[in-house]
């Protein structure tokens, strides 16, 4: 069996704080220890949010135009693109 090696083996590598990931259409959004991450399905970061509580494990979903995140403090916040 051979392995492919390439960029994404590269991000995974530097994951060691990620505590969920959901997929979406265009990426992924991967929750880590302090923030939100979009990232790009080629491995590029696009964008991150700041949590203001650590998130629980795999405490992450995505609706149609949001993320939802889960915190250990009991509160859940929703991101969105902001509206035009």
């Amino acid at each position: 069996m051979q392995v492919p090696v390439d960029d994404s083996l590269v991000w995974a590598g530097n994951t060691a704080d990620v505590r969920g990931l959901a997929i979406g259409t265009d990426g992924l959004v991967v929750l880590h220890e302090d923030n939100v991450e979009g990232v790009s399905p080629d491995g590029r970061s696009l964008w991150t949010a700041q949590l203001p509580a650590a998130p629980v494990r795999w405490g992450i979903a995505l609706t149609s135009k949001q993320c939802v995140a889960t915190l250990s403090d009991g509160h859940v916040v929703c991101l969105g693109a902001a509206e035009e």
